[in-house]
């Protein structure tokens, strides 16, 4: 017997809220296959052997017992071989005619996949006979079966267990099969597995959490147990023309020696797996967040990525994106959709995390308004902080008109450090008392402190100090009852415990009754007595008891009020030795180390809770166990250590202990542990007294015998009748129901009376294996389906569909194909309508041989209405006053405006007296100043103001064109006042430092300050009265500055021949084996000829457009239609 593994190694390493899936692909396609035992290949490299190598054998050697050799012959046995059978890769002990690929695909990145179904076909070899299909989700360190192949439903229980028998009952249930374990066919078998088929939740994947864990897989592997031998091992080597074991075959040509190898090759087939082709169908994990998976990351070129939808990051979609962190992450299932909000931080932060006690405690704000979710703000600015940027740092407040999303809604504290903490009240900006002080403006002293303005701490404690007295008179302070000292800071005798008040002690309490002698009263007097505790030394851990209830602290080991016990456990005080075999406490252990006569012996499972007697240590068990130490079973119980009782109405058997069935079990003695019997195969139950599923009829228990294919399981009822699908019927399930045709498929004649020719009399009119008769242009087993290049399945159709008629120029590699149900033809990127006959909007002049079907209109963002142009010309829809093909010229005798109209001289400013103001005109102290000069600001001069006319919305920055001709630093104040505007405008301000200068520099004064100015006249005040020369002033709008309009991605093909590195679209076409290309001369005549009469003109494509990286490449047109090409050609 010989066992392999194949192991497939492969990437598991691929806003509105709706479920997003990934497409099925081929997840075996490029992967890395590995496996215990290759023929052909050593060590990674392909080499030419005649007998296979064995994992951990010698390499093949001429001087062993299997050498030959092929100098002499014409054609070796090898190339025979491969020119017989196609390449496949093979595995065993016997011959490897194929050579490996030296090609490997090794996966950098892995990646869980949902595999769906897994399709395995053979080569030369049976399908295994016994093996397993196993899945990996930690990249192949540990592998779980998914499902289990035998031979015989006897094979399933003998090497799987009776459970791999039961029928699909839950989702992650794992089974076994015996249908593809079958010796036909010998070669070319194919195994088709649906992981899906038959689970409880395969209807509704996205809510299956158990269904969704059963299907992933970063790493597939094939455990093959056992190989189709035929029976090979029963085989005489002498008996070299027995049938029932070769297949020999005459050869006229061949000579003995050939003759007896080819003998040797198909006696010995069977002992080896041949595998040619695998596919396995799945998707990526995409936690319903994509539609997409694919590559995305250049580092990692073999990892599929999902392209996450919902504000969702990460390679499989599992965490919501920086930002969008308002709500937990969730996956997406049908009704339940889930997108990734937001934080709501004012403005104030793009920053956050969720928190989940925020979202129980609902003390986070979300963007609608409402405290739903768990996003927590960081790195608040503006001076803010808090879960949504909603409160104000230490030393802020917000005033009472302001509101959280404005940009200085927090203002400085205005408070004095000696008396203020520092923080103020909201709205209002009150500062906080310092602790020694109070009083509205903190002008008193608190409580605890005397002495105003310093307000010094109170000597005496006020906790214990009669009237709260800070003082203390005559040196000692007057104390409460319950405290005392000079300064009332410890408690009075009989009380503790300072810091909760000075609580008094327990005093037990006795009441003695005396009688008078004149027997007229009875006087009852109170008694508090405080006991002594009266702790054992040997088993106390010291002398002091609770005040309450006396009770000791007691030793490990001991028990009691007093500890004068031993502890459950534990026997023979005051030694108090342990009697516990297992969980032994760490004195116990200890004990045990050091005397080795120390008998820690009793089963905790079988004894009492007293463990054992305090007096002689003999451990007490409970009903049913017995034994010096409680570990074992009594006669009439078994199961150790529940200790089950074996009995039957009461009565205990004797005789039979285990019950176990004559008829069914191979033995009378059962398990000693679960009591099992051992059955035989067509046999079940504990005491082997049913029928094992696939058999009847108790205690005949005969095999059913279902069909595989016609049976819904193995099972059968006590006559012997199958449960049959609803295409089958028969006691077996091996025959069609009516109107059910072509065994064992069992198709229902269910034609499509669209697709069916007119003539079409039913399906049992048609030949074997056939179903239907389909029109012309259709196609599908129940003509359901158009051919390629057609669509619209109708019946008033002569030929059943009708042909996609699709623009080429604008189809996709120029493919006559389309969608076979609403018949839309795969448009290339920039071309749009049924038949691509028509350029997207912002795009036009469709072209044939353009990659990208059209070229980009490029309107003007500025100077267009939209993107849109004609679809011929190009020509864009222009606003008023504008002209030009893009809608980027203006008119005649109209300009664009530019950063220079923002531009204003400080020699045209005004003082604040209204007058203009001083400048100079010096180029050796300003050299290259603008215009008439620059001003100069001085002691005299200090303030110049600027008018300024707005006429757009924007953000603005401030640049000064400025010289510091001192050797010091210069602090200047920028202030911006509305003079007539037609919104409610506020003073805005700024303050900048400008550092001594050898020449003239321009300064952005309010970078991280912008100032926001609506449309209308404003003024500019510049104050300093020091040395400084101003030339000029520019606003600096944001739409310069942030460049949002600038983004542009390409639009246009790559061409190959260009030399130019402009950004462009570059689109490959896979290489062709084959292909030649040639050039056409304008005088050459080149047409095809259509239906032997129609000529046209041959399309020529310009070279100059075919990319040169592709290599061989050809034109080919995909339509039903023959054509020939008549060309002249000179000699």
């Amino acid at each position: 017997m010989f066992s392999g593994l194949v192991i497939f190694t492969f990437v598991l390493t691929n806003i509105c809220g709706q479920v997003l899936v990934p497409p099925y692909t081929n997840l075996a396609l490029g992967k890395r296959i590995t496996a215990t035992a290759t023929c052909g290949e050593i060590n990674g490299k392909p080499i030419k052997e005649m007998f296979c190598q064995i994992a951990g054998s010698n390499q093949y050697s001429p001087h062993n017992q299997y050498s030959y050799t092929t100098v002499n012959d014409r054609l070796s046995v090898f190339q025979e071989f491969k020119a017989e059978k196609q390449s496949f890769v093979q595995g065993g002990q016997i011959c490897d005619f194929c050579q490996a690929n030296t090609s490997f695909a090794h996966p950098a990145e892995n990646m869980e996949f949902h595999v769906a179904y897994v399709w395995i076909q053979m080569a030369s070899s049976p399908r295994p006979a016994s093996w397993i299909l196993e899945r990996s989700v930690d990249y192949g360190k540990t592998f779980m079966p998914w499902q289990y192949f035998a031979e015989t439903p006897a094979e399933c229980a003998r090497l799987f267990g009776r459970n791999s028998l039961q029928p699909i009952i839950e989702d992650d249930s794992v089974i076994c099969t015996h249908e593809y374990s079958g010796i036909h066919p010998i070669e070319n078998a194919e195994i088709m597995i649906n992981l899906m088929e038959d689970r409880p939740g395969r209807h509704n994947f996205s809510h299956s959490l158990t269904l969704q864990s059963f299907s992933r897989a970063t790493n597939v592997r094939l455990q093959l147990l056992r190989t189709k031998t035929l029976h090979g091992h029963l085989m005489d080597v002498n008996r070299r023309n027995d049938p029932t074991v070769t297949r020999l075959s005459k050869c006229k040509t061949c000579s003995k020696g050939k003759a007896e190898l080819f003998w040797s090759y198909t006696q010995n087939l069977q002992y080896y797996y041949a595998i040619k082709e695998i596919f396995m169908g799945g998707r990526c994990v995409c936690n319903g967040h994509a539609g997409t998976c694919d590559i995305l990351d250049a580092r990692r070129p073999r990892l599929l990525v999902c392209r996450c939808e919902h504000n969702t990051c990460g390679d499989q979609c599992e965490r919501c994106c920086p930002g969008y962190e308002q709500k937990q992450w969730r996956r997406t299932k049908e009704g339940e959709h889930f997108v990734c909000e937001p934080c709501n931080c004012h403005g104030h932060s793009e920053e956050c995390e969720y928190d989940a006690e925020l979202d129980a405690k609902n003390l986070s704000l979300d963007i609608h308004g409402n405290y739903n979710g768990g996003g927590r703000c960081l790195n608040c600015r503006d001076n803010t902080e808090g879960v949504n940027c909603n409160k104000c740092s230490f030393g802020y407040y917000r005033p009472k008109d302001k509101l959280w999303n404005e940009t200085d809604v927090c203002h400085r504290c205005v408070c004095d450090p000696l008396k203020h903490t520092g923080a103020c009240q909201e709205e209002t900006g009150h500062c906080e008392c310092k602790p020694q002080f109070t009083g509205e403006n903190c002008d008193k002293c608190a409580l605890g402190y005397y002495g105003p303005p310093e307000c010094k701490p109170c000597e005496c404690s006020l906790n214990g100090t009669i009237d709260e007295i800070c003082l203390p008179e005559d040196g000692q302070c007057p104390c409460k009852s319950n405290y005392g000292g000079l300064f009332c800071s410890k408690c009075a005798l009989g009380y503790t415990n300072f810091s909760a008040g000075c609580i008094g002690l327990y005093f037990q309490v006795f009441w003695m009754i005396f009688y008078n002698f004149n027997c007229d009263g009875i006087t009852f007097v109170e008694f508090a007595l405080i006991l002594e505790c009266k702790c054992e030394t040997i088993g106390s851990v010291h002398s002091h008891c609770n005040e309450n209830s006396s009770q000791c602290s007691c030793k490990s080991g001991f028990a009691g009020l007093s500890c004068d016990k031993c502890a459950s456990g534990y026997f023979n005080y005051p030694k108090c030795e342990c009697k516990l075999r297992i969980n032994l406490p760490k004195e116990c252990k200890r004990l045990a180390y050091i005397n080795e006569k120390l008998d820690c012996d009793c089963d905790p499972s079988g004894t009492e809770a007293e463990i054992c007697d305090k007096a002689s240590g003999k451990c007490i068990c409970k009903g049913g166990f017995f034994g010096e130490k409680c570990d074992q079973c009594q006669k009439e119980f078994y199961g150790y250590p529940h200790c089950k009782v074996k009995k039957k109405i009461n009565v205990f058997i004797s005789d039979q202990k285990c019950n176990c069935s004559k008829i069914g079990s191979q033995s009378l003695i059962c398990d000693t542990k679960t009591g099992d019997c051992q059955c035989y195969a067509n046999f079940t139950s504990r005491i082997c007294d049913r029928c094992a599923p696939g058999f009847y009829e108790y205690p005949k228990c005969m095999p059913c015998s279902c069909l595989a294919s016609g049976s819904k399981g193995l099972t059968c009822d006590s006559q012997g009748h199958c449960y049959c699908k609803d295409n089958f019927q028969g006691e077996k399930c091996d025959k069609c129901k009516e109107n059910f045709y072509n065994f064992p498929i069992c198709e229902e004649c269910n034609c499509n009376p669209n697709g069916v020719v007119t003539s079409f009399a039913g399906c049992d009119k048609v030949a074997p294996g056939e179903l239907c008769t389909c029109k012309r242009n259709v196609a599908g087993r129940t003509c359901d389906q158009c051919q390629p290049t057609y669509w619209d399945l109708q019946y008033h159709h002569e030929d059943g569909c009708v042909e996609c008629d699709c623009d080429i120029a604008g189809s996709l590699s120029m493919l006559n194909t389309c969608d076979l149900v609403d018949g839309q033809c795969f448009c290339k990127r920039y071309a749009s309508g049924r038949k691509c006959n028509k350029c997207a909007y912002g795009f036009y002049d469709l072209q044939l041989h353009n990659q990208l079907a059209c070229r980009k209109c490029k309107c003007d963002v500025g100077g267009a209405l939209g993107i849109g142009c004609d679809i011929k010309t190009g020509q864009c829809k222009c606003r008023p006053r504008i002209t030009g093909k893009r809608c980027n010229e203006p008119i005649e005798n109209h300009y664009f405006p530019t950063l220079w109209h923002n531009k204003y001289e400080a020699e045209d400013g005004l003082s604040p007296e209204n007058r203009a103001v001083r400048f100079a005109t010096d180029q050796s102290l300003f050299p290259n100043s603008s215009m008439r000069g620059y001003a100069v600001f001085s002691p005299i001069q200090d303030e110049v103001i600027l008018e300024i006319t707005i006429s757009k919305a924007s953000i603005y920055r401030l640049l000064l064109h400025l010289m510091n001709p001192t050797t010091v630093d210069i602090g200047a104040e920028i202030i911006i006042t509305p003079t007539y505007t037609h919104t409610q405008d506020v003073e805005q301000s700024v303050k900048a430092t400008f550092s001594p200068m050898d020449m003239p520099s321009t300064i952005c004064v309010n970078k991280n300050q912008p100032f926001v100015l609506n449309p209308g006249r404003w003024r500019i005040h510049i104050r300093t009265k020091q040395r400084l020369f101003l030339d000029y002033i520019v606003l600096l709008p944001s739409e310069y500055y942030e460049g949002t309009l600038l983004k542009e991605s390409p639009n246009e093909p790559c061409e190959g021949l260009s030399k130019e590195k402009n950004n462009c679209v570059d689109f490959l076409y896979p290489p062709l084996k084959t292909a030649a290309r040639t050039s056409v001369e304008d005088g050459l005549m080149t047409e095809t000829i259509e239906d032997e009469t129609v000529r046209k003109p041959l399309e020529k494509m310009p070279i100059e457009i075919l990319p040169a990286i592709i290599g061989n490449a050809a034109y080919i047109r995909a339509d039903n239609r023959s054509r020939q090409i008549h060309m002249e050609i000179e000699d």
